[in-house]
This record gives structure tokens, sequence and C-alpha cells, in this order.
């Protein structure tokens, strides 16, 4: 993501530990929390109901997910508080950050409508903490991938009315891998827009194996971003779109150590974070 598209860090920012000289330090992987959603999708399922729909929650252990849930008081107000973020931001020395949604709050698994106005209210909060400080936040929104149509309506809303500088999405869409043809037309548009499109895995949806220690973090995570990006590659889609701007958390995965796989037939690269 180039900088020249970054807001200048406000000088209180840059005496932060970990910078030097005029270019900013920013930091692309992070996830804010929306109560309003929570809210809302609490009125149509249970806690149950929901964990059974997100490998990284159904995956996570009991010891892994009991020690999250320690974790949540204090956690929280990172990823509901602005003001919070900023002063761990100055902590750590980053001068802005890129914001995306929470990845357990995707809800891929629900109908196209309760996707569309879970995706809306996201992105109306991520347009809020940008427009209340542009010095320090910009955002990449969420579409409801599992409605290809609507997926790309909010992307334009997203690009084109909150003017955001792309879009964050899951590694698959409740089970669904990225190369499927369902989601060529939301590609195809956010070429056309020009948007970054950030994939974010969401742990690993066969993960039994993974349920102590936190694997299905460790490792189900990274696993996830290789087995998408590589079915990207292999499946002809970044050589059908040249132009597509990719990001991939977790570093991409292990593809950039992979030795058994050659997308050298259907070309296409990706880049990684």
């Amino acid at each position: 993501m180039s900088t020249r598209s970054i807001p200048s860090p406000s000088p209180r920012a840059r005496t932060g530990a970990g910078r030097s000289g005029d270019t900013p330090v920013v930091d692309v992987h992070n996830h804010i929390l929306t109560p309003a959603v929570e809210e809302l999708i609490g009125r149509h399922y249970s806690r149950e109901e929901i964990v059974a729909h997100e490998p990284y929650d159904l995956y996570a252990g009991a010891t892994s997910a009991a020690h999250n849930r320690s974790l949540g008081p204090a956690l929280r107000p990172k990823m509901t508080d602005a003001g919070q973020r900023i002063r761990d931001m100055d902590e750590m020395g980053v001068d802005i950050q890129v914001l995306a949604t929470f990845v357990s709050q995707f809800y891929y698994w629900t109908d196209g409508e309760l996707g569309q106005r879970i995706a809306r209210l996201q992105n109306e909060r991520l347009a809020e903490l940008v427009a209340d400080h542009p010095e320090r936040f910009v955002a990449v929104g969420t579409v409801p991938l599992q409605d290809s149509t609507r997926a790309v309506a909010e992307l334009e809303h997203v690009m084109g009315v909150l003017g955001f500088k792309g879009v964050q999405i899951s590694s698959s869409v409740d089970g669904t891998d990225l190369d499927d043809p369902r989601f060529l037309p939301f590609f195809e548009r956010a070429q056309q827009l020009g948007a970054v499109v950030v994939i974010h895995p969401n742990g690993w949806d066969t993960g039994r194996r993974l349920d102590d220690f936190y694997l299905i973090n460790v490792i189900g995570n990274p696993l996830d971003s290789t087995v998408a990006l590589t079915r990207l590659i292999l499946a002809g889609r970044l050589a059908q779109l040249p132009d597509l701007k990719l990001c991939v958390v977790h570093g991409g995965g292990y593809t950039p150590l992979l030795q058994r796989s050659d997308g050298s037939r259907v070309g296409g690269a990706a880049g990684v974070s």
C-alpha cells in the first residue's frame, strides 16, 4: 500500500519509538469490534450457534478459549475505544493504522440481507473512526461476500462514498474457496476500482487436531492463508486479474516457502504482509 495515499502523521505521533525521518510507520493488520453488530447478530442467533459456524472459535480448544475469555476485559477497550488505541499506537511507535473489522464478525454464514446490514454497520463504524482521527487511521471495509451482488454493491459504497482504501475479506466464505467462480465479479470490480483486497484467515475449518496450544491461530491461520492464495494462483485468478491488489496477512501463510507447487503456467503474483 503506497504511503503516498496515507495521511502524514501528527507531530505527537512522531515522538514515539522506532521512527526516523519523515517516513511514517504504518501498521496494515489491525482489527476493531463493532458492538452494534454483536447486538444485531445476538437477536438472531445464540452464542452456541455463532461459535458452531466460526472455525477460529469452534476449534480454539477449551483451554485457549478460556484464556481468551479471561483476556477479554483487557482487550475489548483496545478494540473499541479509539483513545485507548491511539495511546497504544504512540507507545509502540506506530503513526498510522489501517483499520479492519474483527475476523469473527464476517458472519458469511448469514443470509445476504442480514450480511449486508452487518457490513454496513461495520463500515459506518470504520468511517466514524477515520473521520474522528484522520491523521491516525485509514480503513479497509467489509462486504457480504456470501452474496456476490450485494458484495459488489457494498464494495462500491466503501470505495465511492466512504473513500476507503479497499476491503478485507476472509480466506474462505462459509466453506467455499475464493477461487470459486461466484466470487469473480467481486474481484473484477475490485480490480476496476483499484481497491486493495486484504485476505485474512479465520482459523482452519477441519481443525480438530489444532485445538490445543492455540494452534488454530498459530498454525491454522497461516495454513488458511496458504490454501486461499495458492488456490487463487493455480486457478489462474491472478493471471485473469493482473492488476488486482492483494495483501495476504499472516505473512501470506506458508506460500513464500512452498517448493512443491508451480504457478508458472498461470502466472500472477501477490503481495504478502
